[in-house]
């Protein structure tokens, strides 16, 4: 008796199973165009960030060797720099940076002098990029596209004009 009931149970769930499965296969109505495409993944955009750094001097000189960091604009004691985040300005001051993440974000991105002396000594510097109404090129599927900005130019403070106002104090 007890094998009859657990045959006719299992039974009774397989054709449960078996009819919802096929009513997940269809479209939600016959007026319906396009059938429902099951996806796996996430939501991405590839970004672009471009421009030029030159000191905040009169003379506006371009700054080579400057570090750019673009990282998610997400508490700082949480993130961990992920690969391809970093570039350096070239000798035209100029720099171009590219990440990948979730589509509609903010972005941080900082300015860091690391070669000390060798290039003048600039502070560091950190601005926020949106993206959250961004125009996307290129995108399918979960892949919302390309978005550029250009950030124009970024003037970077010398260092040494603030050492030398704390030994006139």
């Amino acid at each position: 008796m007890k094998t009859k009931a657990h045959n006719l149970y299992s039974k009774l769930i397989s054709i449960c199973l078996l009819i919802l499965g096929f009513s997940a296969c269809g479209s939600l109505s016959d007026d319906d165009i396009e059938p429902i495409v099951c996806e796996y993944g996430v939501p991405s955009a590839k970004y672009k960030v471009s421009g030029k750094v030159v000191t905040a001097e009169d003379d506006k000189q371009e700054v080579k060797n400057i570090r750019v960091v673009m990282i998610e604009n997400v508490d700082e004691s949480k993130v961990t720099y992920l690969t391809g985040d970093t570039v350096f300005t070239d000798t035209n001051g100029e720099y171009k940076i590219e990440r990948i993440g979730h589509p509609g974000q903010e972005f941080i991105i900082k300015f860091q002098d690391i070669d000390g002396e060798a290039n003048g000594q600039f502070e560091e510097q950190t601005e926020i990029i949106d993206f959250k109404d961004a125009q996307y090129v290129g995108g399918e599927g979960w892949f919302k596209g390309e978005a550029t900005k250009d950030m124009g130019t970024i003037e970077l403070g010398s260092m040494q004009k603030w050492w030398n106002e704390c030994d006139t104090e």
